[in-house]
């Protein structure tokens, strides 16, 4: 085991990691609501043209975005959350992942130390321990 191995810090970057990851799908989700919200009217006229070639060059962006956000609204089992929902969740990831750096940072210096002590040992084991003989090397045949 190395010396910055440890469970709590390795349980910090794990909380750490599951924090950002859901903090980017809440992200995405907020998108793809502002995206729906936006481009739900341009997509009812494209649908009304009878889904007209010339409508959609026209407007072009704004389908395929309403077409991506209606992907991740397809995506998301039972309701879709409301952006004051996932904005609330964001808040409150934000803070405990706020929370988590801040002891990562305390613990950083004392991993530094330990770093420091195990590099000076394996200097000193390296240089002054005498090194285990192989017991196949000893047991020469005589001839």
């Amino acid at each position: 085991m190395a010396w910055s191995d440890n469970e709590h810090d390795e349980d910090i970057y794990a909380s750490i990691r599951e924090k950002q990851n859901r903090m980017k799908e809440i992200n995405q989700l907020r998108q793809a609501i502002r995206d729906y919200r936006r481009t739900k009217d341009v997509y009812a006229q494209y649908k009304a043209s009878g889904w007209s070639p010339k409508f959609y060059n026209e407007h072009r962006a704004e389908i395929e975005d309403h077409k991506k956000a209606q992907a991740v609204y397809s995506s998301v089992e039972g309701k879709m959350p409301t952006l004051k929902e996932l904005s609330a969740e964001y808040e409150a990831l934000k803070s405990e992942k706020e929370a988590d750096d801040a002891a990562l940072e305390e613990l950083k210096p004392q991993f530094t130390t330990l770093n420091h002590i195990k590099y000076n040992f394996d200097v000193l084991e390296r240089d002054y321990l005498p090194e285990e003989k192989d017991p196949r090397q000893e047991e020469s045949p005589e001839r």
